[in-house]
């Protein structure tokens, strides 16, 4: 299981497996749910959306088709005409599910399968607390991906090593920088703060 928080690769899709996104809870889903009837606001609205699709499908979608559904859905596309939107949205770098308010403000994890399907798990359940019992914690970061690799030296990864041609893209592959930290280091951290 790898447990990310901060990191995404996010050229040509993102593919998390056995992962979970770690989820910030500054505001509750209540106000979440208040906020989305009462608003015409296009954020809440795509917080919305992404929250449905999830929610009431667990473990059916990537996050890439997710991401790609609530684009159909505001721009009123007919599956006629998803071959080609999908070839346009995909042309350009588009944000990671990572990034939304699910899991930075309202408390969700964002648990990844290990063919990169996603289910929420609320910050409170059972099961978002057994996945932060894994020891090990690992990111793989596409070699050159400068924010990305702030955020491992901010966070005190440890870098192990290079993994060639291991992230597929569309024209090849390119390679990842392998970094983990154990739970232990995370410990040590948090107690001597």
């Amino acid at each position: 299981m790898r447990r990310v928080d901060g990191y995404c690769r996010c050229i040509n899709g993102n593919h998390f497996t056995t992962t979970l996104v770690f989820g910030k809870k500054s505001e509750t889903r209540a106000q979440l749910q208040a906020s989305q009837k009462n608003s015409v606001n296009d954020v809440h609205h795509l917080i919305q959306l992404q929250y449905e699709l999830i929610a009431k499908f667990p473990y059916r979608f990537t996050s890439d088709e997710v991401l790609f559904q609530v684009y159909a859905k505001k721009q009123d596309l007919t599956e006629s005409e998803f071959e080609e939107a999908r070839k346009i949205f995909y042309s350009k770098g588009q944000s990671c599910l990572r990034t939304s308010p699910l899991a930075k403000s309202y408390g969700f994890g964002i648990h990844h399968d290990e063919i990169g399907r996603i289910a929420l798990f609320g910050m409170e359940t059972a099961e978002y607390q057994s996945f932060l019992n894994d020891n090990r914690i690992e990111a793989f970061v596409g070699v050159g991906n400068i924010p990305s690799l702030k955020i491992m030296e901010q966070f005190n990864f440890v870098k192990e090593g290079v993994l060639r041609e291991h992230w597929p893209v569309v024209d090849g592959y390119d390679d990842s920088e392998v970094f983990s930290k154990l739970y232990s280091e995370y410990i040590n951290e948090t107690t001597t703060r």
